[in-house]
């Protein structure tokens, strides 16, 4: 969340007439991203669909059709946005994900500033932003 909220940030802080809408889009797009990263969809419906009872075998497919049903505005808010080119292990890795994303040409959060070196790796510099919330 600590890097998200830096991308963010530093998106707004380069864009002075930003608006709401594009700043819900593209947190949309991030979250969308994430959900993508975190969750295997396919994986999760067909073992749903596999069962041995009949009986039970129904009601997994049911469960499986409303999963699908919930999970739908994700599924188009992914196949809007183009896939990043990760390899199986590192799709699974945040860091990955967010490199990828910070990475593309047509992304509006892609900046060719020096800040943006900075918060893609705050482990490589010696000082840390420490953010205290009461």
């Amino acid at each position: 969340m600590y890097r998200i909220c830096q991308t963010i940030l530093l998106s707004c802080q380069e864009r002075t007439e930003q608006t709401d809408d594009g700043l819900f889009e593209r947190l949309s797009i991030m979250i969308a991203d994430i959900l993508a990263a975190c969750t295997n969809l396919p994986r999760v419906i067909i073992t749903k669909c596999h069962s041995n009872a009949t009986k039970e075998r129904r009601k997994s497919v049911h469960e499986a059709f409303l999963l699908l049903g919930k999970t739908g505005q994700i599924l188009e808010l992914l196949q809007r946005q183009e896939w990043p080119s990760l390899d199986y292990d590192k799709a699974a890795c945040i860091e990955e994900w967010r490199d990828s994303f910070l990475h593309s040409n047509d992304n509006p959060l892609t900046s060719s500033t020096s800040s943006d070196e900075a918060v893609k790796s705050p482990t490589s510099s010696a000082e840390q932003i420490t953010v205290m919330v009461e």
